[in-house]
């Protein structure tokens, strides 16, 4: 449990805020911060994510428990306390409310300051238990690397930056060359050891705002964010594409592996991140055929052979 809590209380009337945040002054560790929308609220969450949501069910752009499933649906993992005051049908309300993912209810006018403190609070930590039992859903066991859904509600915040602060993004699509022939050499044991030890140099290639998911075997999709131009892309493809080098270049190296990957990145028309993934993969082909060793661009053809 961390000494801060950094609380978004979204809420469109300042005499609501203006009571919760006078029963709240008395814990200095919650850090607050007022959104009078959902569209502000997910500015804000995309910028600097809450530890806890306070959410109003009357909202200009969210009524009832609709905002709760919007919010839900783009922050998974984002601990929700929902704040009403439907009066008579609280238990009703609460029930659905945490049905769709929120993790308390509490009604307007029972704001005593303790007891609000205590409901966010045990909120975060039973979200943080949740996000952990779930976590061998969303991250690869053998690696640590996130799987696809986790790199697609990543994806997800960056388009939502993007919209805002311009940039580009692009998916890279990365396959191990080799990798079935150094199983059949030392093993699959050891040869998931090397594996190991090839998504971490990998990783450790890329930016904090980039990503990398392992897909099945030795493939890997990552995501390269904040780019201010496309072809920003396509230098770290060569970082990756040199890394793998000089490990395989070693002589203690028992087989040689070469990374073949596809770059695709993204349009600035509206796609889905399931076709972006279609082209990133068609293009790491395009790469393999060629010879591997080498990055293939979704756009431009032929191969920028390095």
């Amino acid at each position: 449990m961390t000494d801060q809590l950094r609380l978004l209380i979204i809420e469109d009337s300042p005499s609501e805020r203006a009571l919760v945040e006078a029963e709240l002054e008395s814990f200095p560790s919650v850090h607050r911060r007022t959104a009078g929308s959902l569209a502000e609220a997910q500015r804000q969450i995309d910028d600097i994510a809450p530890d806890v949501v306070l959410l109003d069910l009357q909202l200009p752009d969210a009524h009832g428990l609709d905002g709760v499933a919007r919010l839900q649906q783009r922050n998974p993992g984002l601990p929700i306390v929902v704040l009403s005051g439907f009066g008579a049908d609280d238990l009703l309300v609460a029930r659905e409310a945490v049905g769709l993912g929120a993790q308390d209810f509490i009604g307007k006018g029972r704001l005593a300051g303790p007891d609000l403190f205590r409901v966010l609070e045990l909120a975060r930590v039973r979200k943080q238990r949740e996000v952990a039992a779930l976590g061998a859903a969303v991250r690869d066991p053998l690696t640590g690397l996130p799987r696809l859904p986790l790199l697609a509600e990543r994806l997800q915040r960056s388009l939502a930056r993007r919209q805002r602060s311009g940039g580009q993004l692009a998916l890279l699509h990365l396959d191990i060359d080799g990798y079935s022939a150094l199983e059949a050499e030392i093993g699959r044991d050891l040869a998931e050891v090397q594996l190991v030890d090839i998504a971490a140099e990998l990783q450790a290639e890329l930016r904090q705002t980039d990503s990398l998911a392992r897909l099945d075997g030795a493939a890997f999709l990552g995501m390269v964010d904040g780019m201010k131009h496309a072809s920003d892309a396509y230098v770290v493809a060569r970082k990756l594409l040199a890394s793998m080098r000089n490990r395989s270049d070693c002589p203690a190296a028992p087989v040689p592996l070469r990374l073949s990957i596809g770059v695709a990145p993204w349009p600035t028309t509206a796609t889905d991140f399931a076709s972006e993934c279609a082209r990133a993969e068609a293009a790491m082909y395009e790469a393999r055929h060629q010879g591997g060793d080498r990055y293939a661009s979704a756009v431009e053809l032929p191969l920028a052979a390095e």
